[in-house]
């Protein structure tokens, strides 16, 4: 009696799990004879009865869209052509050197071996700059522009979000370009708050450098929500706000190296409020980037 009572319980159990067509099929004959019992492919999980044939199935299902997944992202994800990687690399290498030239005018670095040269437009210097600064930013160019174009495809960026208007690319230029004149104004020996550089706690000029950090920063996250706002623009300009400053220590420190040197170094020979700076330019370029892809596709 307690062997039909437990075999009973068994079925019932069985029952109320609601197998899967496998396991009733097999259960069926012997119903028929009048025997129950609990086939091999069921897995006893406290008061319940769990059909290994659906866990199979679930995860059979779960591998496939996993290799699902994998195929959509290479789909997705193309290297931009040549002609958009050699369009970044001029954009770089043209406006870099401009840029470059506020902070060297107010101070904030001085260009050592190579002797930095006049950039002139006319009768008018555009800046001053070294023979390798140049290819420098173009390669800045190349990379921030071609991570942009990747990273819009591996997270699927909406498609609005990618495709800009070219109010939005130049207003984000013209903004980068005035946080990066502003930085120097503010910050560079020559600039408006460069004697309060080198004080210490006591000088009310000291806080207001602090402050020009923050207010470097903030202009930074406000130019990536405006023109930007992406999962995608956000690990650039982060990326690009470290690596940068990380470059430049290379360059500074460099055994046998003199390029160049900043005014007012905080940490490893550069100042740390070049990090928003960097932050800033990463979706100024971006959407530059953006709007040449769509430019070429067209």
């Amino acid at each position: 009696m307690a062997m039909v009572a437990g075999s009973v319980a068994a079925l019932a159990g069985f029952e109320s799990s609601k197998p899967c067509q496998v396991c009733f099929n097999l259960l069926s004959p012997q119903r028929a004879s009048g025997r129950a019992f609990v086939p091999k492919n069921q897995l006893v999980v406290g008061p319940n009865v769990a059909c290994r044939s659906q866990a199979l199935a679930r995860r059979r299902a779960s591998g496939l869209q996993e290799r699902t997944g994998d195929s959509n992202l290479k789909e997705r994800v193309s290297v931009p052509p040549a002609s958009f990687v050699a369009a970044m690399g001029a954009s770089g290498a043209l406006l870099g050197p401009v840029l470059d030239g506020f902070h060297s005018r107010f101070g904030v670095l001085r260009y050592h071996d190579p002797a930095p040269f006049a950039v002139m437009l006319g009768n008018v210097e555009l800046c001053q700059t070294a023979a390798w600064v140049p290819p420098l930013f173009g390669i800045a160019g190349m990379l921030i522009g071609t991570l942009y174009i990747l990273l819009d495809q591996a997270l699927d960026t909406k498609e609005d979000r990618r495709r800009v208007e070219i109010w939005k690319v130049l207003l984000g230029i013209a903004c980068f370009i005035a946080q990066y004149y502003a930085s120097g104004l503010l910050l560079g020996t020559h600039g408006v708050l460069g004697p309060g550089i080198a004080s210490g706690p006591e000088n009310f000029a000291w806080w207001l450098v602090g402050a020009s950090e923050l207010f470097l920063w903030a202009t930074a996250l406000a130019h990536w929500r405006f023109f930007d706002g992406t999962k995608a623009g956000i690990i650039v300009a982060a990326l690009t706000a470290l690596g940068g400053p990380a470059i430049e220590v290379l360059l500074l420190n460099f055994p046998g190296w003199d390029l160049y040197a900043y005014a007012a170094p905080d940490l490893f020979g550069i100042p740390t409020w070049i990090a928003p700076v960097y932050w800033c330019g990463a979706p100024a370029v971006g959407n530059l980037a953006r709007f040449v892809r769509q430019s070429i596709l067209q």
